[in-house]
């Protein structure tokens, strides 16, 4: 318990730790555009966070900034809906959503209003207000009907079919999601594992509405269907894995039921956060070997259940286990146990649907009589009755409204066969009139050849213009990445190569000063150099050639550690010529994804300048500190401070700008806003400064 209230106090600083430092960054920003960005970006990343709190504080602001930017204030009231959804205030939630749709509306953005749509589809369905989807269900099939946004219309099916499985229309739920499946094939190859995961999902979903339908050799073909679709995503693949038991259940195929259930239960063992869907499971087993009389087993699947269902902590899950324990008591004959669980279940039941209330009247009916208490055995069995009657009325309505659905499509079919007899009829008398359109036409197209030739001499011209104005365009780009690797290159090696020289001049023009044991020392020194700036030279200029084209970054998952040791070699002379030592509190396992040519630049000159500012015969402290939301490495020298505002003074400088002074600093500024890093100077109580390099820890 100890462990569990320090992480939650652990999450809940670092939580406030990063509002605050968002909203500090926020100020630094100038203007409104560059703010409403971040503010998207902070929105975001609360979300993931689950800090829904900072997440209307955020959005506020942005809606504020936006003013009339449709398409800023469609996207800041759609993460307010969600941030609403997630506290339980439903009613606002339906507020900012519906007022989400509307501002993409006048945006022009068919996606965010699909999205949109749908997220107020879940709203009006957890605020108990589901009858008021319609006019939304309506709106999205005309969109369906009309648009070609792909994205917009793969949102607005699974609504559809999501809409229609709620209200038990089985055969309009699975088709809508078959048709969803084959939006989400046709998207452009190779298919990202977002994607197949979403297939896979849906196929799932497919086989669960054929289970309820009682078609499990139907279900088994779309669960082996959604195995080969599955990346990475233990929760799906787990979810298959339990349908497959209920599906071979079903078959009364006990040896393959019982298979993939030791197949889900050692996936728990990889990932145990997916008790709840093992609690599942082992119900469908219990209540199986109920109806087969077989008591031991009936009871061995119920308390596992039972066990499983209180490490889950969901109230569905321990309300289930409750009714599955009461369905074996009461199958044994122990009443009072299966009335003492029946009675835990009762307290949340009417949360969760008709069904379990229908089954718990049952129960209690089945479990009075067994006791003799005949009165209340028959108030359990009328409320039962009545409950059932009312679920069976409501499915029939529904199964007439999909029989005439059914008769009216077979009307419209022959009313259109019918017309298409009477055009066959009229057909020969168009076909004279086509003749002689055609014989006009063939006129028309001489007179607009000529003018067509001409307009196609002039439209080649245009086109070699436009194709010459983008090679001058990619022209000047390629000199700009150039000028700026040559700067890269000639900055970082100018400083090494320099140091190399003066030691060489030394040693050539006063060998004298220098004993044996020294000339040694110095010879290693400069070789060692020399080696560390061959390697340099060589990854520079290695680099340089994947980047003549364009100057982008390449993202990888690299260590720290030899980073920082290369920076240290390469200017090892520098630093041995000051006698500057170094304390290194990096561990060798810290690791980050970042472009490693682009982080060893910014370390490099900023471990040259400390090397620079710091008196002889001091210490260099290098230090990697890991968090939740980022890594920052620090470099700390004594001697003369720098700070913030002047590393801002050198960056605005326009006499900088056009000249060598201030080049390191310029290109580190450049470099981390690639990379998407923060570097700060601060000011120590002792003399000297920290220069904090803050990578995000994606």
């Amino acid at each position: 318990m100890t462990k569990f209230i320090a992480f939650i106090l652990t999450n809940l600083f670092f939580t406030v730790a990063f509002c605050q430092s968002s909203l500090k960054q926020l100020e630094k920003i100038k203007t409104i555009p560059e703010k409403i960005d971040s503010l998207k970006v902070y929105s975001t990343r609360a979300t993931y966070a689950r800090d829904f709190n900072a997440v209307l504080e955020y959005t506020d602001m942005g809606i504020i900034l936006s003013k009339v930017d449709w398409d800023n204030l469609g996207f800041f009231k759609y993460f307010r809906g969600e941030a609403f959804r997630e506290l339980k205030q439903f009613d606002s939630a339906i507020i900012n959503t519906k007022q989400a749709i509307d501002y993409y509306n006048k945006a022009n953005k068919l996606q965010g209003e699909a999205n949109a749509m749908r997220r107020l589809h879940y709203n009006y369905y957890y605020a108990g207000r589901g009858e008021e989807r319609l006019p939304i269900m309506q709106k999205a099939q005309k969109i369906i009907d009309t648009t070609k946004n792909i994205e917009a219309k793969s949102v607005l099916i699974a609504m559809l079919s999501e809409y229609y499985y709620d209200q038990g229309l089985y055969e309009k739920a699975i088709d809508y999601k078959l048709k969803y499946i084959e939006t989400q094939k046709n998207k452009k190859p190779p298919l990202d594992d977002e994607t197949m995961n979403d297939i896979a999902v849906t196929n799932s979903q497919v086989a669960e509405t054929y289970l309820i339908i009682k078609e499990p050799t139907k279900a088994i073909q779309y669960l082996n269907e959604a195995k080969l679709f599955y990346k990475d995503y233990y929760h799906g693949e787990a979810l298959n894995q339990s349908d497959l038991v209920v599906a071979f259940i079903d078959l009364n195929q006990m040896d393959s039921a019982l298979l993939n259930y030791k197949k889900l239960y050692s996936m728990m063992k990889l990932n145990d956060t997916l008790f709840e869907i093992l609690t599942g499971a082992n119900a469908n087993l219990a209540n199986y070997f109920v109806e087969k009389n077989d008591n031991n087993k009936a009871l061995f699947y119920a308390e596992l259940e039972y066990e499983l269902s209180k490490k889950t902590n969901e109230p569905i899950a321990i309300m289930g286990s409750h009714l599955t324990l009461a369905n074996v008591f009461c199958n044994t004959k122990e009443f009072q146990k299966a009335i003492f669980h029946l009675n835990i279940a009762e307290k949340n039941l009417y949360a969760f649907g008709r069904e379990s209330v229908a089954t718990l009247r049952y129960l209690q009916a089945k479990t009075y009589a067994g006791l003799g208490n005949w009165q209340q055995a028959y108030l359990k069995f009328d409320a039962y009755t009545i409950l059932h009657d009312s679920i069976l009325n409501e499915s029939s309505t529904k199964n007439i409204a999909d029989a005439e659905a059914k008769f009216q499509n077979k009307e419209k079919q022959q009313q259109i066969e019918n017309k298409n007899l009477q055009l066959k009829v009229g057909r020969n008398k168009i076909w004279w009139l086509i003749a002689g359109l055609t014989l006009l036409a063939l006129l028309a197209f001489l007179l607009l050849l000529n003018n067509r030739n001409k307009k196609k001499t002039a439209t080649i011209l245009n086109e070699k213009n436009v194709t010459l104005s983008n090679l001058n365009t990619a022209l000047e780009d390629a000199n700009q990445t150039k000028a700026k690797l040559f700067s890269i290159i000639g900055h970082d090696l100018r400083s090494p190569i320099s140091q190399v020289y003066q030691f060489l001049k030394l040693q050539q023009l006063s060998p004298e000063l220098l004993d044996e044991e020294q000339k040694n020392k110095l010879s290693n020194k400069i070789q060692t150099a020399t080696g560390s700036l061959l390697e340099t030279m060589e990854d520079l200029l290695l680099w340089s050639k994947t980047q003549m084209s364009e100057f982008k970054t390449n993202m990888q998952v690299i260590k720290i550690l030899p980073i920082i040791d290369s920076c240290k070699s390469l200017l090892q002379l520098n630093s041995d010529a000051k006698n500057i030592t170094y304390k290194d509190v990096i561990a060798t396992d810290i690791i980050t994804n970042t472009d490693p040519y682009f982080l060893q630049t910014i370390i490099r000159n900023l471990l040259q300048n400390a090397i620079k500012a710091s008196p002889d015969n001091c210490e260099i402290e290098i230090e990697a500190i890991h968090s939740t939301n980022n890594l920052t490495i620090y470099i700390k020298n004594k001697g003369e401070t720098f700070t913030q505002q002047q590393y801002q003074q050198i960056l605005s400088s326009e006499d900088a700008a056009k000249s060598l002074n201030g080049l390191g600093l310029r290109l580190v500024d450049e470099l981390s806003e690639k990379i998407g890093a923060i570097v700060e100077f601060k000011t120590t109580q002792a003399e000297g400064t920290v220069v904090e390099i803050l990578l995000p820890n994606n």
